[in-house]
Parts: structure tokens; C-alpha cells; sequence
């Protein structure tokens, strides 16, 4: 049967080529090449074009300087962005997006209800974001994080598309003026060297937001451009924030922003009149505080992983002080008091769509599970900033027992273990799976163990995402713990089709398998990742230790596994670090597949000490690799 198939191939191949010559073939294959060239030039003409659509609906804005290069114009506004229009059709296969009488964007004939229009003259900041996926035009609300398709919405077919939505733009007085296809014209007014742009250099800056302490005075300057005499300018904000003009310096209008106490955003507008004119800037700023509690009361998100906390998404979270029993699904507060340390016990183990939550963003509180495994039966099991003990001492830790269907979430961010002789996790709880863990920026002590998992999947569940990254594990000098560290254990359990492993950015202190250290006991798949993780020991490894135990699946896929090192104290290492079995994997030529290990580094060469406290942030030669963290 494969001999028929074969020749069935070679005949239809031989037919194809006698079928038709070779200029035929470049001339489709030119052709081809010439259609998505041009539906992605579309893609960043409608972008661009909407960009200073809606500034220009805004009215806060004006042309500083613009250029043109043949159909395209470059536009400076008086912030300083600088935005490209082209009007016209290039190909003619765009979504419809129009502005509504009530001045939301209508895109594909659908009133998205999203202001494109500002308001008391506080800017609109939805854009609509296209892409083209899958042969499909796809929109975005929220600059890019997610994504719908549209309907009717194929750029391969002409029908039902309409033609890019800005048909004419042209220079017209003291007026930049674009015509949409509806008809409706826009125009913003041309004032050269005119700008109203807050310098953010020196600014904290976090995602774009200003970060200033509490009860503080802050400096903001804002360039007013060359062409400012006689121009008023001021900053608008709200009552219990101030902002005082004082000394102009460089060309750049001063001032001192002082914020009040406690948790506190606003938008700070920046606004500059001349003549008929006025401009605005503006800037989002943030007291910093110490609570994540205090935060999720003004409104903050508090991030774990990808998931945003806020009392608009959970409402009714509550605070804990002191020793408490979780017994219920919630989203907890946990504060440290100034008598009672907390100590939040996990009940009978079962976490039912749990979130936990340090209170202090510095320091971490007590949880315990007691003699009982913790087991996540919801959906999620969300933590941040908190510190798990557990007195039991065999099985494992974690795992899904009872759990009926799978969990969407199970995320560790900036905790910490003391990891006993046992298995950390076990998911093998029937088909129920998890499809996203995450541990980021943790702490696991390994003490004295012996050829454990610390993630291990089983059962016939599903898993789709796991990522690992930004942590230590670590054992105490002069002892090498039996964690298999990332140990993804597979008895019967199956990962998704597209899902991602990814292992990164972490430090090993001490930490090697008795039998093999194997970052993953699965077929590694040629998407995932293992990048930049630093290993260190002092004590000997004598036997083989191989990174990747299973083999992969399809060719290997260096692109994917690079810079993990390995140092040791030891002036000799007999141990044989690999990334792989060249039984079960085929490398190519010239590749090696064995680990390089550096004798004679000492700890002290590679990581920092203050206080007598162990601090494993790495010393600026090695700051690439690992993680830096605080182990008392």
C-alpha cells in the first residue's frame, strides 16, 4: 500500500511539472507573493490611518510638523507622537469602521459602543487594532491582548469589504484635513513648533504609569516648542492632587506635583493654550504603597501571572489578620498584625476557586496545609506573595483529588516552600488536567530529598501550558537534594496540541537528582523553551545528569535551548551534565550536545551576601542567567 501511494505521489508530482512550465509556476508563486505583501500593507495603512483618525477626533491635538512621500503623509502632534496617514485604496478589501453620531466606533457595521470621540476634553484611548490571522481580519479593543474575528471578514475575497476607510487627505489653510468614506470630514489645525509634550525621561515608570512615593513633591517638565510666547499652560488634576508651575528651565515648563497619602491614581492633563488653540498631554501617575490590600480598595489591579485582581472583578474579597481557616471559595487579604503573625490554615486541603494574596508587598505570610495535601478542585487557585509549610512528609503536596473537571489556572507567583522528602505535586486526578501552571519569582527549599517530582502529571488528564521561570530552587551547602527539579512526569497524561512548556531564567543551589536531573521527563516538543538556567553546586553529582530524559519529538530545536549553564566549587566534576540522551536524540552536525561545567567557581563569584543572609541575586558578570533572590 505505501509503494501505490508513493508512486500515485511521483505521478501526479511529474504530472504537475509537464502540466505546466516553470514561468507559469514563479508567475503564481510572484503572484502569491505580491497579494499578502499588499493585504499586510493594508493592515498597517488601516492601523496607522485610525491612529490619527481618532486623534483627531479627540480635538486636543495639533500638527506640529508633517512631510509627505508620495501618497503617504508623516504627521508630529504636539506631544511628540508621530503617526504616518495614507489615504486612498490600496487593495480594496478593508473591514467598514465609521464613528457613530454618538461618536463610538462602528467597526463591520457593528456599534462597538467604544468612545472614539473625547470627552471635557479627556482624550479617548481606544483605538481599534487590526490584524490578519488565518486568512481573517481580526479586531482588538485593548492594544492587542485580545482579539475577535470578524464576520465577513476575509481579505482573500473583495465582496463585503469596503475600501480603507480614509479616502482623501490634503493640506488646506492652517488645516490638516482627512475625508473618511462615509463622507464626514475631520481636520486638525497645523501650528508649527507649537508642542505640549511631558518629558518622561528620569520619570519611575511602570507600564506607562508615573510611580511617585505618598505625601511627596514630584518634578514634571513639559516642552511647549519654540513657537510658545504669549502660550498659558497649567495642569489639571484632581482636588487631592497639586500641581504648582514653578521655574521654567531648558525650555521647559517646571512643575511640582505633590500626592496625597494613601493609594491614589488619576490622569494628570497637561493643557497649553495659544491663541484659539489648545493642546493637551497627559500622563497616568500612582502612589506607591505597601499594601496590595490598600491597592485593590482604590481600584488597582493586583497581577498574578496574566489574571488582574480588582473589586470590580471580585468585589468581595476580605481581609485576614491572624490565624484563620480557609474553608470557603473567596479571594483573601492576608495581613501580617502588628502582635500576631498571620497563619492562614488550609482547611481540609480542598481549594475551591481560591485566591490568596500577601497583604505586605515585601514580605511574605504563613500558610499551612497541615498533615493533609493541598488538592485544587475549581477552576483556579490563584497565589501571590505567600509562604506554604506543610507537616507532612511522604506522597505530595498538591494535587486534584476530587477535582471533576479541569482547572484553568493553578498560579504560584512570588511564594516560597519548604519542600519535605516528597513529591511538591502530583496532577493525575482522572481526566481533569490543568491547562495553565504557573510559578514565577519562587523560592523552593529542597531539604534532604531523595529522587522526588516536584511537578509530576499522571492520570489521563490534559495539560496544555506550564511555565516555570524567575525561581530558585536550592538546597543548603555542602548537601545535593533528590528533587528532580522540573520533573514533568508522565504516566498516561497528554499535552495539548500548541501548548507551551517553558523553563527559565531559573537558579539551582545544590540541587541534582541522585539518578539523573532532568529538567523534563516528557518528550520535549520542538516549541518549548529551556533558556538561561543557572545551575550551582558544591557538593559531587557522580551520576549521569541529562536535562531533557525523554527525547524529543520531532528534530531538536536549539533556538529553544540555549545559554543554561553549569558551575561548580569543586576544582572537578565527575558528573556528566547533557542536554540530551544521544540514544533518543539526533543532533546535528557540529552541535554538541553535552553541558559545559566551570570548576573553581565559588559561590561568592556568582552571588551576593549581605547580613549573613543568603541573597542568590547574581553578580553583574552572571546577571543574565537565573534569578536573584533572598533565601533566609
Amino acid at each position: 500500500m505505501k509503494r501505490n501511494k508513493s508512486f500515485l505521489l511521483f505521478g501526479l508530482l511529474a504530472w504537475l511539472f509537464t502540466a505546466c512550465n516553470t514561468d507559469d509556476l514563479e508567475k503564481d508563486i510572484d503572484t502569491l507573493t505580491a497579494r499578502v505583501t499588499d493585504m499586510e500593507t493594508q493592515m498597517r495603512t488601516l492601523n496607522d490611518n485610525l491612529n490619527i483618525v481618532r486623534i483627531m477626533l479627540d480635538g486636543n491635538k495639533t500638527i506640529m510638523n508633517y512631510s509627505q512621500d508620495g501618497g503617504t503623509y508623516t504627521l508630529t502632534l504636539s506631544n511628540g507622537e508621530t503617526f504616518k496617514l495614507t489615504p486612498g485604496t490600496i487593495g480594496g478589501n478593508y473591514p467598514s469602521v465609521s464613528i457613530s453620531e454618538n461618536g463610538t466606533w462602528v467597526v463591520g457595521g457593528t456599534d462597538t459602543g467604544k468612545r472614539a470621540v473625547a470627552i471635557n476634553g479627556t482624550d479617548a484611548t481606544i483605538t481599534p487594532q487590526f490584524k490578519i490571522e488565518n486568512k481573517a481580519w481580526f479586531v482588538s479593543y485593548d492594544g492587542g491582548k485580545n482579539w475577535e474575528q470578524l464576520a465577513n471578514g476575509n481579505p482573500t475575497e473583495i465582496d463585503g469589504i469596503t475600501p480603507n476607510p480614509v479616502s482623501e487627505a490634503k493640506i488646506e489653510g492652517d488645516f490638516f484635513i482627512i475625508k473618511m468614506n462615509d463622507g464626514k470630514e475631520h481636520k486638525i489645525p497645523v501650528v508649527k513648533n507649537l508642542a505640549c509634550t511631558i518629558a518622561k525621561d528620569g520619570l519611575n515608570l511602570s507600564d506607562g504609569v508615573w510611580l511617585v512615593a505618598q505625601e511627596s513633591e514630584n518634578t514634571l517638565k513639559v516642552n511647549m516648542g519654540p513657537n510658545s510666547q504669549d502660550a498659558s499652560i497649567r495642569i489639571i488634576t484632581p482636588v487631592e492632587w497639586k500641581a504648582v508651575r514653578t521655574t521654567d528651565k531648558d525650555g521647559m515648563a517646571v512643575f511640582t506635583v505633590h500626592s496625597p497619602a494613601g493609594a491614589n491614581e488619576c490622569t494628570l492633563v497637561v493643557e497649553l493654550t495659544k491663541g484659539v488653540n489648545t493642546i493637551t498631554d497627559q500622563l497616568k501617575v500612582r502612589t506607591i504603597t505597601d499594601s496590595n490590600y490598600a491597592d485593590y480598595l482604590a481600584g488597582f489591579d493586583i497581577m498574578i501571572g496574566d489574571v488582574a485582581i480588582n473589586k470590580y472583578d471580585y468585589p468581595e474579597a476580605i481581609l485576614i489578620e491572624g490565624v484563620v481557616t480557609i474553608s470557603e471559595p473567596g479571594c483573601y487579604f492576608i495581613k501580617d498584625s502588628e502582635t500576631v503573625k498571620a497563619a492562614v490554615s488550609l482547611n481540609d486541603g480542598k481549594m475551591n476557586n481560591v485566591i490568596l494574596i500577601a497583604d505586605n508587598k515585601e514580605e511574605r505570610v504563613n500558610a499551612t496545609a497541615g498533615n493533609a495535601f493541598v488538592s485544587i478542585v475549581g477552576e483556579y487557585f490563584l497565589c501571590k506573595g505567600i509562604h506554604f509549610t506543610t507537616t507532612k512528609t511522604s506522597g505530595r503536596w498538591f494535587d486534584q483529588s476530587g477535582a471533576t473537571a479541569p482547572a484553568k489556572r493553578v498560579y504560584w507567583e512570588d511564594c516560597s516552600f519548604d519542600v519535605p522528602d516528597m513529591n511538591f505535586s502530583f496532577f493525575n486526578a482522572g481526566n481533569a488536567g490543568i491547562e495553565n501552571i504557573l510559578i514565577k519569582y519562587c523560592f523552593i527549599s529542597s531539604k534532604n530529598s531523595t529522587n522526588k517530582n516536584f511537578i509530576q502529571l499522571g492520570g489521563t488528564a490534559t495539560f496544555t501550558n506550564i511555565t516555570i521561570c524567575n525561581n530558585v530552587f536550592y538546597s543548603k551547602p555542602g548537601s545535593i537534594s533528590g528533587l528532580s527539579l522540573f520533573g514533568l512526569d508522565k504516566t498516561g497524561a497528554t499535552f495539548a496540541d500548541g501548548g507551551m512548556v517553558k523553563i527559565e531564567n531559573n537558579t539551582l543551589v545544590n540541587i541534582g537528582a541522585k539518578a539523573a536531573l532532568n529538567f523534563i521527563s516528557v518528550p520535549m516538543r520542538p516549541n518549548w523553551t529551556m533558556n538561561n538556567n543557572l545551575i550551582w553546586y558544591d557538593t559531587e553529582i557522580t551520576n549521569r545528569t541529562t536535562l531533557v530524559g525523554a527525547g524529543i519529538e520531532g528534530q531538536f530545536n536549539f533556538d529553544s535551548f540555549g545559554n543554561n549553564r553549569v558551575f561548580t566549587s569543586l576544582p572537578q566534576s565527575d558528573a556528566t551534565w547533557r542536554i540530551a540522551d544521544p540514544n533518543t536524540v539526533t543532533f546535528p552536525e557540529g552541535k554538541n550536545f553535552r553541558l559545559d561545567v566551570t570548576p573553581n567557581i565559588t559561590a561568592e563569584t556568582i552571588f551576593v551576601y549581605e547580613n549573613g543572609i543568603t541573597n542568590y541575586a547574581l553578580t553583574p558578570e552572571y546577571a543574565a542567567l537565573g534569578i536573584g533572590a533572598i533565601v533566609k
